[in-house]
């Protein structure tokens, strides 16, 4: 969801970020497949996912999910790089 608040563990190793119910399902989707890529790829620099859930907001579910913190890597970060995308052209 843009422009929401990411929210940190204490030790700062994971990050909790809503996201829209469409990315929410999206994520369901391709969680087999992610989990056995990680699975045969533990290297791998993909980002690391560790939890989709639902969190009460007044009256409303909404989905969060839990990332592993890559600011808090032990790899060095030499560049940094913010993609986003957008499916209006696509549409």
């Amino acid at each position: 969801v843009e422009g929401s608040d990411l929210i940190y563990s204490c030790d700062r190793k994971f990050v909790a970020k809503p996201i829209l119910d469409k990315d929410c399902n999206i994520i369901l989707d391709m969680l087999p497949k992610y989990a056995e890529f990680m699975s045969n790829n533990p290297n791998s620099f993909l980002l690391r996912m560790m939890a989709l859930l639902r969190v009460s907001r007044g009256k409303k579910m909404v989905p969060y999910l839990v990332v592993e913190n890559f600011f808090n890597s032990r790899i060095p970060l030499h560049f940094m790089f913010q993609i986003a995308g957008s499916t209006s052209a696509l549409e």
